[in-house]
């Protein structure tokens, strides 16, 4: 059952992080980091643009962004090329 919960939580954080980096999802990462947390009872979650850690391509000229979170039952991470603005 926990790997179960596990898979669930995600992929529920990791499509919605996509998704929120292509305009469809909240409003901004902000409120997908605040949303998930309280959701998934999760110790800690956080984004920031790939850029402040990391040597990034820039050939696609959208901004790369990552997400991170774990809690008892899931963690992960995930990186997207999006289409928002500069937060």
């Amino acid at each position: 059952m926990a790997k179960k919960i596990e898979a669930e939580i995600t992929k529920v954080i990791w499509n919605s992080f996509i998704e929120t980096c292509n305009g469809n999802g909240y409003a901004d990462l902000n409120e997908w980091q605040k949303i998930n947390r309280k959701l998934w009872n999760l110790d800690y979650i956080a984004w920031s643009a790939a850029e402040d850690f990391m040597v990034v391509s820039e050939e696609s000229g959208s901004a790369l962004y990552y997400g991170v979170w774990e809690s008892e039952y899931s963690s992960g991470d995930v990186f997207c090329r999006c289409k928002l603005d500069e937060e």
